[in-house]
C-alpha cells in the first residue's frame, strides 16, 4: 500500500445531513435544517387538523342533521365545552406552527414557496373564525346560539 495515495473508507455510510466531522455545520445550514423539521411538525399538525374536521364532517354533522334543532342545541349546550377543548388547541397549534415554518423559513432563505405562504392565511383564518365564533362564547362563559353568545 502507498502511503501518498489517499485511501477510502467504503464502509462508512453517509454523513448525516447537518453534520460536517461530527459538529454541526455553518449557522445558515443549521437554520435550513431547523427550517425543515419545523417544515414535517407543521405538515403533521395541519394532517391531523384537517382529520379532525372532515371527521366532524363526516361523522358529527350527519347525527346534527338528523335532530330536531332543540334538540340539537341541547345536545351541543352539553357538549360545547368538549368541542372547544378539542378543536381549540389542535387549531391554535395548527396555525402557531404554520406561522413559525413561514417566519423561520423566511430568515433561513429556505424554500418558502405559496404553498407555506397559504398554509399559514388558511390556518389562522380557521382558528381565528373558530375563536371568533364558539370560543368567543365559550371564553365568555355563554353558550353559543345562531350566530351568537346566549347570556
Amino acid at each position: 500500500m502507498n502511503v501518498d495515495s489517499p485511501q477510502v473508507n467504503k464502509s462508512r455510510s453517509q454523513p448525516i445531513p447537518g453534520f460536517v466531522e461530527g459538529r454541526l455545520a455553518s449557522g445558515e445550514h443549521r437554520m435550513e435544517v431547523m427550517a425543515n423539521a419545523l417544515t414535517v411538525l407543521t405538515t403533521i399538525a395541519l394532517g391531523l387538523s384537517a382529520g379532525a374536521l372532515v371527521t366532524e364532517g363526516a361523522v358529527l354533522i350527519p347525527s346534527w342533521r338528523s335532530l330536531q334543532p332543540d334538540r340539537f342545541l341541547a345536545w351541543y349546550r352539553e357538549h360545547a365545552r368538549l368541542l372547544f377543548k378539542f378543536f381549540g388547541p389542535l387549531e391554535i397549534i395548527a396555525a402557531g406552527l404554520a406561522v413559525a415554518t413561514l417566519a423561520l423559513s423566511w430568515v433561513a432563505r429556505a424554500a418558502a414557496t405559496q404553498l407555506l405562504i397559504l398554509s399559514a392565511f388558511l390556518a389562522v383564518a380557521g382558528g381565528v373564525s373558530f375563536l371568533l365564533s364558539e370560543g368567543e362564547c365559550e371564553l365568555r362563559g355563554r353558550r353559543h346560539r345562531a350566530g351568537s353568545c346566549a347570556r
